[in-house]
């Protein structure tokens, strides 16, 4: 289904509107990380902004490398989704793989609530504690490669762009233990601070299970669900009753005015001096009872238009059920607005805040920003009477703001229980304060659960990985010593490297086993489809045209070398260019392998 922040994002516009400057050529990079950071695929965005088609293309590569079962965070997850699933070609490879979406932790907080109850990683099972932000944080270190690539050749720039993330992804790698052991400690630390006080809080409200959180979670996400199904609003009714409003005060006032003059003796009037006495004051009665006049004649015929365009008949009066009916779809597009307006003035209030406590703000920009503050303190007070008002009007009445509750709104969700002006949600159990704070509290217990477990199984693969890789490439240093001994060199140096960062792992992860409150299998485990001690077991054997003599090696790079070698053996020109094709493909082989 379409999701209902789709005109609140600009990347989930219509293609047509995801334009760039023509300057360049490639104006971005889309790409996909696992959640320890590495960068596993990365795409040019041409010509274009951010376009479906990059994270369709990234996603189903990842899917094609890691088969069924994958979570894919993206700050428009929810509208993706659904972009993805109805693409004919895609959105089968989708399905089939069982991939899913969600949307980025902070970013999610930007969307609607009914948006976050199905899309948010908090709600989600098995996500654990990961925010899927890792883009944001790749992008914060690959954009000083920006400033060297702009003027470069597209070779070029492609070969400063995939140096730069072999050398992040190593970084990463070197931390990978961190990572894990960061997390567990976060996961723990969750556990040990949310559940006593969420067992607290359980007793206060009578809460029996757990079960009864998840019901508030369902009730609450039918609840948003059916806003969508509530009846819409019919605008032209309710213009009509407010032309009929306006015409009945344009008749009153013109009514006043004819009392006005009618309260004028016809003597007074006949007198010429009355005229030249009180010319300013006539002249205005005159006006003002004219323009009366023609207001009522305005407010006539646009009456008549409406009666006209809805089919009515009869001339609806107040105790008519359509205009009490117009008069309340009007109080609630008012109490519409007036949350509209609450919701722009707090936000931006927030904003101005966090710019005011930001480093590097001078102290003219600070001075600024204070005086909007207190312009905006006052403005929000204006809105938040206006709310009340509105709130007031509606049948049944709301509950009114007080500006100290209204400034403690932090998240734009917090609003859109507001909008929602029918009757019954204070009663609702999830709509209470309490209610929301244990379901909070409940499910970022759940999440912290599925950290722990899935850090658990990390912490063994790496583990297993350290032990596997470094065996298999000792075996392989070995190996090449007899049979490559250049080769061995530069595979001992990569072996030295791996075994120093292994040897940061294998004390972290240590240190993480004997923790008391460890609840994974210490040690390492034994890799199912073990490629490494495969390659231990049957090491491989060079093709025989790889074998390539020292003197060989010396003619490929010597002019002189080759013509007396051409000169001793005879060959033509054409034989020797093949000689040389060859070497140099020789060589390569062995780099490769």
């Amino acid at each position: 289904e379409k999701s209902p922040c789709t005109d609140r994002w600009t990347n989930l516009a219509q293609e047509s509107k995801k334009k760039m400057w023509g300057v360049f050529e490639e104006t971005g990079i889309f790409i996909g990380a696992c959640r320890h950071g590495i960068v596993m695929a990365i795409c040019d965005m041409i010509r274009s902004g951010e376009l479906a088609k990059y994270p369709i293309a990234i996603v189903n590569k990842l899917i094609e490398v890691f088969g069924k079962g994958i979570l894919t965070g993206y700050d428009i997850g929810c509208g993706f989704s659904s972009t993805a699933n109805n693409s004919p070609l895609f959105g089968p490879i989708l399905r089939q793989a069982d991939a899913h979406f969600c949307v980025n932790a902070f970013h999610g907080h930007a969307h609607c609530r009914k948006c976050q109850l199905n899309w948010h990683p908090t709600y989600i099972e098995g996500t654990g504690l990961e925010d899927f932000e890792t883009c944001e944080r790749v992008f914060s270190e690959s954009n000083r490669v920006a400033g060297t690539t702009r003027n470069a050749l597209v070779f070029h720039r492609r070969q400063a762009i995939v140096r730069h993330f072999d050398r992040w992804n190593w970084d990463k790698y070197t931390e990978l233990s961190k990572f894990i052991c960061s997390n567990y400690a976060q996961a723990i630390e969750t556990l040990n601070t949310l559940l006593p006080a969420f067992e607290e809080k359980k007793a206060e409200l009578g809460i029996e299970s757990n079960e009864t959180v998840r019901r508030w979670y369902e009730g609450e996400r039918g609840y948003l669900q059916g806003m969508q199904d509530a009846p819409k609003l019919d605008k032209l009714a309710m213009e009509y009753v407010k032309t009929l409003k306006d015409l009945e005060i344009a008749k009153q006032r013109a009514a006043d005015m004819r009392v006005q003059w009618q309260s004028i003796p016809v003597e007074q009037l006949r007198d010429g001096t009355f005229y030249a006495n009180e010319s300013s004051s006539t002249r205005r009665k005159e006006t003002t009872q004219k323009h009366g006049y023609e207001q009522v004649v305005t407010l006539q015929n646009a009456a008549l238009d409406y009666e006209a365009k809805l089919g009515i008949d009869e001339r609806w009066e107040p105790d008519f059920e359509e205009w009490k009916e117009a008069c309340r779809a009007q109080n609630e597009q008012d109490y519409q607005k007036a949350v509209d307006r609450l919701e722009y003035l707090v936000v931006s209030r927030m904003f101005e805040l966090s710019k005011l406590n930001r480093a590097g703000t001078g102290y003219k920009m600070r001075k600024h920003i204070t005086k909007a503050l207190k312009s905006r303190s006052k403005a929000i007070r204006t809105a938040v009477k206006r709310y009340n008002t509105a709130a007031q009007n509606l049948e049944p009445p709301r509950a009114e703001l007080e500006i100290d509750q209204v400034l403690e709104y932090v998240f734009i969700a917090e609003f859109d229980l507001l909008r929602d002006s029918r009757a019954g949600i204070s009663q609702k159990e999830w709509a209470t304060p309490a209610a929301h704070e244990v379901s909070s509290m409940y499910f970022k217990i759940e999440r912290a659960k599925e950290e722990q477990k899935r850090c658990n199984v990390e912490a063994r693969r790496l583990r297993t990985f350290v032990e596997d890789s470094e065996r298999a490439m000792e075996t392989a240093t070995s190996w090449l010593k007899t049979n490559s001994p250049a080769l061995a060199t530069q595979m001992q140096r990569q072996l030295d490297i791996l075994r120093a960062v292994n040897q940061v792992h294998r004390e972290r992860l240590i240190a993480l086993e004997g923790k008391a409150d460890f609840t994974g299998e210490a040690g390492p485990g034994e890799r199912v489809a073990n490629v490494f001690r495969d390659l231990a077991a049957n090491p491989p054997i060079l093709p025989a045209y790889t074998r390539v003599r020292a003197e060989d090696l010396i003619a490929l790079g010597n002019p002189e070398a080759e013509r007396a070698a051409e000169e001793d053996s005879g060959e033509d020109d054409e034989d020797t260019e093949d000689d040389e094709i060859s070497a140099g493909l020789d060589i390569l082989q062995i780099t490769e392998e």
